[in-house]
């Protein structure tokens, strides 16, 4: 694979295509991350809630692989946060602060992964304290220990508000996109700020591995993916 690369709007250059973690079997990991960097994957994407972060700095290490081939994209969760993690609906009656701050959650992924710095550091969701989770997020990138911050699952009012509070414009917003799911206005709204956008669950659900079977069986998907075997493109 001939990696291509984007230029993030602080001038950091980002791998265009990278391997998310989400949902690999810890049994399976380490073979799918080599395999992947043989490959010529160069971005690795984790999340503290992956529980995996410091599988994938071992495997890295065990296999020579220096820190600095790699990208890293992590994230900071609201989970890490409560005790038993953060509930929905009627069960936030149950919410209950642990001890855990945000600034040390962000922490704890710097040591899972055992590393200086983070190449790209994201807010995971727009939780209601998403404004102070920025702050601490900006405060790393300013200490030079991240190179470039950015938000997952952002709709415009939430990045709106990060506008209101930081004078630094998100890099990356991570957002469902799939053929079923164009998200084209969110998209533009972002790229006229500057803000590169990153696809995931492209042809899987967020909450599994497996293929969408009404993406991947939609007859106008399959008429397409017909005419690439016939005429590949070049």
């Amino acid at each position: 694979m001939d990696m291509q690369y984007i230029k993030l709007n602080n001038g950091i250059e980002m791998p265009q295509i990278g391997l998310g973690t989400f949902l690999i079997p810890k049994d399976k990991l380490e073979d799918t991350l080599i395999k992947a960097y043989d490959m010529g994957y160069r971005q690795f994407d984790t999340a503290w809630r992956y529980y995996n972060e410091a599988d994938i700095a071992r495997i890295f290490k065990k296999h020579g692989i220096k820190r600095e081939d790699v990208f890293i994209t992590t994230k900071v969760n609201i989970d890490a946060l409560y005790c038993g993690g953060y509930k929905y609906g009627i069960h936030r009656i149950l919410n209950r602060r642990n001890n855990v701050s945000i600034e040390q959650a962000v922490q704890k992924s710097f040591d899972n992964l055992d590393t200086e710095y983070i190449d790209l550091f994201l807010i995971h969701n727009p939780w209601k304290i998403f404004m102070d989770m920025w702050k601490v997020l900006e405060k790393f990138y300013k200490e030079g220990r991240i190179r470039a911050i950015g938000v997952s699952n952002f709709l415009q009012p939430h990045i709106e508000a990060l506008s209101e509070i930081s004078d630094v414009v998100p890099a990356v917003n991570q957002i469902e996109i799939s053929p079923l799911n164009a998200q084209i206005e969110l998209i533009k709204y972002c790229q006229d700020r500057g803000i590169a956008v990153e696809s995931m669950s492209t042809f899987s659900h967020f909450r599994s591995v497996e293929p969408r079977l009404e993406i991947i069986e939609h007859p106008l998907i399959l008429a397409i993916a017909k005419n690439m075997v016939r005429a590949p493109f070049k």
